[in-house]
């Protein structure tokens, strides 16, 4: 997982998906900034700034941190904080959406215990590009580490398809590395990957 910095919303989400949303929740009789009852069928009006997401963030999922196209998996948008136990507002609110893929945004669901990458701190998540595997920044805090340890968990990060998925890119890069055509190689894989790529040059290996 990288660090995502939040983008502020685009022009066109308040009368898209804010006002709408609010709107549709005050003519059920539901206030905004309570927990919605159980088995509200919601209007997603959500769907509507997805390209917009796309535009700030790129087809990125925030928790692998992967690069979807449609055949690595289908783009999704999270609500951070889930909508079936927070206030019902927050359903229509761009700073708590993120992007994900189908299968990152099931495993999270409802879950607490999964750490927002617009405020993990920085090279908590690290890689062995060798092996393909996550491990936790061993400077970071005790809180901090066992945080990371239960984020790995609830999304299996850290399992054996994401490893292989990881190494498969660390190699295929080496293939071309004293090679005249890695730039281009470069350009058109290393954004495929940011989350490994960003680990190869901190530690100074791309």
């Amino acid at each position: 997982m990288l660090r995502v910095r939040g983008k502020p919303a685009p022009p066109g989400f308040e009368p898209k998906v804010k006002a709408p949303g609010l709107a549709w929740l005050r003519s059920k009789g539901l206030d905004p900034k309570l927990a919605p009852p159980k088995g509200l069928r919601w209007r997603a009006f959500w769907t509507q700034c997805m390209a917009d997401l796309i535009d700030a963030y790129g087809p990125v999922c925030a928790y692998s941190g992967v690069r979807l196209d449609g055949v690595n998996g289908a783009l999704t948008i999270d609500h951070f904080r889930a909508k079936s136990s927070h206030p019902a507002r927050l359903a229509f609110t761009w700073s708590n959406y993120r992007v994900a893929s189908l299968a990152m945004n099931r495993r999270k669901g409802t879950r607490r215990d999964v750490l927002d990458p617009f405020r993990v701190p920085a090279r908590l998540f690290q890689l062995e590009l060798s092996t393909g595997r996550i491990v936790v920044n061993p400077a970071s805090s005790d809180e901090r580490q066992r945080a990371a340890h239960d984020t790995i968990l609830a999304l299996a990060l850290d399992s054996r398809e994401w490893r292989r998925h990881r190494r498969s890119a660390w190699e295929d890069y080496l293939k071309f590395r004293h090679s005249r055509d890695l730039q281009a190689w470069f350009a058109a894989n290393a954004a495929k990957f940011p989350f490994v790529f960003a680990e190869a040059r901190r530690q100074g290996l791309a």
